[in-house]
Parts: structure tokens; sequence; C-alpha cells
């Protein structure tokens, strides 16, 4: 692989139409090379998860514990 060049891996190697594809979004060569579905699968959920988690900042984020209060309605809610 160069920088004219980008391996690609694949659940179908034999789909040509991902190699054009890549090289008319890239600008490059595609280099296919076969992998496990799963994995690829496993791989993409991980990446795309890693970066939610970096774009997450904390005022995205609010934590609300009311949870002793749920437990009051139920509790009088159990009793009627």
């Amino acid at each position: 692989m160069d920088d004219t060049s980008v391996q690609v891996a694949v659940a179908n190697p034999f789909d040509a139409a991902v190699a054009d594809d890549i090289r008319m979004v890239t600008g490059r060569r595609a280099e296919i090379v076969f992998a496990n579905p799963d994995e690829i699968r496993r791989l993409v959920e991980e990446h795309y998860m890693r970066r939610m988690m970096a774009d997450t900042t904390d005022e995205d984020v609010e934590i609300v514990d009311d949870s002793t209060e749920d437990m009051g309605n139920l509790e009088r809610m159990a009793r009627e």
C-alpha cells in the first residue's frame, strides 16, 4: 500500500462496486481484502462508539438521581 491506494476490509471481496465506490470517494485505488463479517461489524461499532464518547462532553450529560423519590412513589402506589 502507498499514497495512491487504500486497503479496505470487506465481507464480500467479489463485489466490484465496492472498489469503484472507494476509488470515487477517496480518489485512491482500493486494495480489497477479505475479513470476517462479524469482526468488521465489531470493529466498526467499537470505532464509532469511541468517537461518540470522545465527542460527548460533560455538558452533554445530565445525571439525574431521583431513585429515592421513585421508591417512595412505588411504595405508596403498592399500598393503594
